[in-house]
């Protein structure tokens, strides 16, 4: 590999150092770009194409040709503000395909945590410590039941079980979006086109990011597949939902992703609190489940998915082992045939599913109060350095009624 990489502005060239590129552009989003890709193997690149792949990469252009030794130090800071927030090694967890790290959703990681940082400093300053952090891990070390456990949760988040009932599946993700929302728990949904970086092949289900007073909750739609195999995503969604609003009541800040190897002491207690917390023993007493037709009707409603209710019943008792193995495989079968392709939403209504209704309408009304500049409010609510509907800030206030 060779040392340096020329940078063509004009008719001039001047020399960078190739790791100070490699190290600013380690992230897998920015890796497939052809302007990356020419540049690695040609060790050439255009001023121009350096400058995008700067704004893509969220990295000021001129660290490009600062000393590798300034450019370490700059991303020793910034990896460590970031490992600040996410899950320890202990907490990562891990996917039949390969481990998943923090390149692989660096942009996402940052602008999430940037986005606390600037409710906290900027536009909510002098907020209390988020008394949900935590709210129930004495009481899981005293061994309380999960019962105990989810109405503890409900209660504190004024979360009503008939009220969840009678919504569709997909208003029921809103419904409990906007109880945590309330109670200064962000939550952000995947939004392919207007997020930092798209999460194609990247298999995370949910994270949680710390904040002692604004953590966050992060939900992949998975809406950027090109041939989605899913069956009732809300229901999915509202399961992962409930299970990171559980891990953080118990202090921990997990990615959620299907593996074999998650097999954490505290994921058994999650799991128990995330059925109780929808399905509570005592609302399925006498009930019986025979065919895959009553099983599904039973999970229309609790509001959660066949997959999650089968696996409530089997933990209580409801359904023997042979009956759920058969289950299991048609429910499989059933995933196997289906397919889908989501609409694409229109810019406002795709920003505002990623940024979420609580940091959307607080930033909005401190800059109409004047505590920011409309040019940072267009800056942490939007993408930078994309090209921008004159319309969409008005579009966006209409929307929040701000």
């Amino acid at each position: 590999m060779a040392d340096f990489l020329q940078v063509r502005l004009q008719n001039e060239t001047i020399d960078i150092d190739k790791r100070v590129f490699l190290m600013l552009l380690d992230m897998s989003p920015i890796k497939e770009y052809a302007a990356y890709q020419r540049a690695v193997s040609a060790d050439d690149i255009t001023f121009t194409d350096l400058k995008k792949l700067a704004v893509y990469a969220d990295v000021p252009y001129p660290l490009f040709f600062a000393p590798i030794d300034k450019v370490r130090a700059q991303m020793k800071d910034f990896n460590q503000h970031i490992y600040d927030r996410i899950p320890d090694k202990k907490e990562w967890r891990l996917h039949s395909r390969g481990r998943l790290g923090v390149s692989d959703v660096r942009l996402l990681l940052k602008d999430l945590s940037r986005k606390q940082l600037f409710l906290n400093h900027r536009v909510l300053h002098g907020q209390p410590n988020n008394p949900f952090v935590g709210l129930i891990a004495a009481d899981v070390k005293k061994k309380q039941t999960t019962a105990q456990l989810a109405k503890t949760l409900r209660d504190h988040l004024d979360i009503d079980l008939n009220t969840l009932r009678s919504k569709s599946k997909e208003n029921v993700v809103v419904y409990l979006s906007e109880q945590l929302e309330l109670h200064n728990i962000l939550v952000s949904f995947s939004s392919h086109n207007y997020m930092p970086q798209k999460l194609k092949g990247v298999e995370m289900s949910g994270i949680c990011l710390k904040d002692k007073k604004f953590p966050v909750i992060f939900i992949n739609t998975k809406d950027g597949e090109e041939d989605p195999k899913i069956i009732e995503p809300a229901g999915r969604q509202t399961f992962t939902l409930v299970a990171m609003l559980v891990s953080l009541s118990m202090d921990h800040f997990v990615f959620s992703s299907k593996t074999k190897e998650s097999k954490a002491p505290y994921l058994k207690v999650v799991y128990a609190t995330v059925g109780e917390f929808l399905i509570p023993r005592a609302d399925i007493i006498g009930d019986t489940v025979s065919t895959l037709g009553e099983l599904k009707q039973l999970s229309d409603r609790f509001k959660v998915t066949p997959s999650m209710c089968l696996y409530r019943l089997v933990e209580l008792g409801v359904i023997a082992k042979p009956l759920s193995e058969r289950f299991k495989q048609q429910l499989k079968d059933e995933v196997r045939g289906s397919s889908g392709h989501a609409r694409q939403p229109l810019p406002v209504n795709g920003y505002a599913k990623y940024n979420g209704v609580k940091f959307s309408t607080e930033v909005l009304r401190a800059e109409q109060a004047g505590r920011i500049t409309p040019e940072e409010a267009r800056n942490v609510l939007f993408r930078k350095g994309k090209r921008m509907d004159p319309n969409l800030k008005r579009d966006y206030q209409a929307k929040f009624r701000v």
